[in-house]
């Protein structure tokens, strides 16, 4: 078998659909050519595999946050993306925003360039069903207007890897999570002493830098960075002239202690401080928002009886400051307490029993007013695999807020490996619910609406995922379906002449993502993904921009990613294309607030780098090659075609 990849080298016009058609056409054909190869990994005369290797995952050998313990890939029956540093690293990719642009299942919607508001969608659902953790830590605002994850500053330098968990995640996770969890993992110390830097310059008058530490002795180990991101930027008004530069500086830290086999302590820090401007409606100078961000989490391990009973105890803490300096000035500032005990009980061999405690006490200050909240939840799932073939959950989970009355939320899922054609059937059904916000109450706020109900939902998907050709071919599908009842919204009230936040009847979402991983030789990958998701809103009162029976806005129904990758000189070397294709969708024009389509585009990045000895590397990537004009978010900028480069080194 032969491939031929063709990359156009200029950008074609928004008008013409051919290159979107033969994106996704290649797309579907490189998905397609891997089903009758199944054929030629079983034998139906027999009824045994031809192939005798174990099957590869795509979502890697190990995953945490599907049940919140270490679990097998082969027996995780949840939906899971799983990011590493090595990926992330090729990719050169700065922002965790930009890195879960290429996963199935997620949009990403960013105002402008770096450092701007950004909004993360998962299945359909709305930014504020999602919940981002950091190492166990809660990156959700409780001074953010509905609650949602701020991830406008969070860059990539420390993180080991990211794991993406679609699908109604309350049981486990609280209210947040109502259509995924996103947890961001970062690097642990390990071996002898290691000190790496490096800098790095481009585009736009870009300058950033970076100097990491990590290792581990005498049963301690530590790992500790510091990076600062400066760049001019471009304007984050489409129709705008000057340029809105952006600065983030960052630190974090995390150290680990093992006392003995019993008794363990992790402890994790991070700090940022990042200003971004923006334009105003009519002003484009002196308009800016400073973004502060600390957090912090200290956790003790016990294990008993022979690791038996496995108990962690953690804490953690959250503050989030925002000045924004404009026509509008305002300051805002969210604090959030945590305490989760988390017990690990293996009373049986194929039962692991997870039962905690949750608490959260969440404070949020704004220039009119200030408000809090605490949440007391309680969590049981019961992890079974049987017969080395199937695997599940089952788990409940009781909430009681101080605002709202108390309660239940379910999940359970459900999975069957099956060797002989090297494949993995999956499948989960849950429900969610999820407490208006802070804001989304108080009448003073912007929209605020003491009436509003909580939002509640339900989800389920099965999927299938196959290895062929010796692990040379990997691929998956899942279809999916959500429905979420009492979906909070703005609505023009023409009482008091406003907006404000009302509950609709429902929205509801389904697709199907599918991926692929293709070893076309041993130096060159071919890897993607394609989501078809379809949104719709029902009921009254009309929202912002949504009547009843429409798609919800900024939700493209296709969305794709491809990767070709290529080492040489054994593996010294490597040179990387990707092309991201996202469709049109729904969004708001900025003049007249009304609904309108906006174009479907194609972006192609280029990434390089070369190992020159081993501890200098070479490194450089080229983004927007085509110098595709796009909108990310109707009326705001993007970036044309530009260019970085640096190198690191390494001790």
């Amino acid at each position: 078998m032969s491939w031929r990849i063709i990359i156009p080298l200029r950008s074609p016009a928004k008008s013409n659909p051919h290159l979107r058609i033969s994106l996704l056409g290649w797309l579907l054909l490189c998905f397609a050519a891997v089903v009758p190869a199944v054929a030629e990994g079983f034998d139906h005369r027999t009824g045994e595999s031809t192939d005798t290797t174990p099957l590869v995952h795509q979502i890697g050998d190990v995953v945490v946050t599907a049940t919140r313990t270490e679990t097998p890939a082969a027996a995780v029956a949840s939906s899971v993306t799983v990011i590493s540093s090595e990926e992330i690293e090729r990719r050169q990719l700065r922002l965790v925003t930009d890195v879960l642009r290429h996963v199935p299942g997620i949009d990403v919607r960013r105002n402008g360039g770096p450092g701007t508001t950004t909004s993360i969608f998962i299945r359909g659902g709305d930014s504020d069903h999602v919940l981002v953790l950091l190492d166990g830590v809660e990156l959700n605002d409780p001074s953010s207007p509905s609650r949602a994850p701020i991830l406008n500053d969070l860059t990539t330098e420390d993180i080991d890897r990211i794991e993406v968990v679609r699908g109604p995640q309350s049981v486990l996770y609280g209210g947040d999570a109502m259509s995924g969890v996103i947890q961001i993992f970062t690097k642990r110390g390990e071996g002898k002493l290691a000190v790496t830097g490096s800098g790095e310059g481009g585009s736009y008058s870009t300058a950033r830098g970076l100097l990491s530490v990590s290792g581990e002795t005498g049963g301690v180990s530590y790992a500790a960075s510091g990076s600062h991101w400066d760049t001019d930027g471009f304007s984050a008004s489409e129709a705008g002239t000057e340029r809105d530069a952006y600065r983030n500086s960052t630190a974090s830290a995390r150290v680990g202690w093992k006392m003995n086999d019993h008794l363990s302590i992790d402890g994790v820090f991070r700090y940022s401080d990042a200003k971004v401007e923006f334009d105003g409606f009519s002003i484009e100078t002196d308009h800016h928002i400073d973004t502060k961000q600390i957090l912090a989490r200290i956790a003790p391990e016990v294990s008993l009886f022979d690791g038996r009973w496995h108990q962690t105890l953690a804490g953690q803490y959250t503050q989030n400051e925002r000045d924004t300096t404009s026509t509008f000035p305002s300051r805002v500032e969210g604090t959030l307490y945590g305490l989760d005990w988390q017990n690990n009980l293996r009373l049986f061999d194929d039962h692991l029993i997870t039962v905690g405690l949750n608490h959260e006490w969440e404070e949020a200050e704004f220039s009119a007013f200030d408000d809090s909240r605490r949440n007391l939840g309680i969590y049981l799932q019961d992890q079974v695999t049987w017969g080395g073939r199937f695997f599940g959950t089952l788990g409940f989970r009781y909430d009681n807020s101080s605002d709202f009355e108390s309660r239940i939320t379910y999940r359970f899922t459900a999975g069957i490996s099956i060797p002989e054609i090297h494949s993995i059937l999956r499948g989960s059904y849950g429900t969610g619910y999820k407490a208006p916000s802070l804001s989304q109450l108080n009448p003073t706020a912007f929209g605020g609406n003491p009436d509003l109900d909580p939002e509640e939902s339900e989800g389920f998907d099965v999927g299938f995922e196959t290895s062929l050709w010796k692990d040379r071919v990997v691929s998956a599908a899942t279809f999916f379906y959500s429905d979420v009842d009492d979906l909070i919204i703005a609505v023009f009230d023409t009482v008091s002449s406003s907006f404000l936040n009302f509950n609709i009847d429902r929205s509801k979402a389904y697709g199907v993502e599918t991926t692929f991983s293709i070893e076309v030789m041993p130096d060159l990958h071919f890897s993607g993904n394609y989501t078809y998701t379809l949104t719709k809103a029902k009921g009254t009162p009309a929202g912002f921009g949504i009547t009843d029976g429409s798609r919800l806005l900024r939700r493209p129904t296709h969305k794709a990613s491809i990767d070709l990758v290529w080492q040489f000189m054994e593996s010294r070397g490597e040179l990387s294309a990707n092309v991201l294709y996202i469709g049109d969708r729904r969004d708001l024009d900025p003049s007249t607030f009304s609904a309108v389509t906006a174009d479907d585009y194609v972006t192609l990045n280029l990434t390089g780098r070369f190992k020159i000895t081993e501890w200098l590397t070479v490194f450089g990537r080229i983004d927007n090659v085509t110098n595709e004009d796009y909108e990310d978010v109707l009326g705001f900028g993007t970036a044309g075609v530009s260019a970085y480069g640096g190198i690191q080194l390494r001790y």
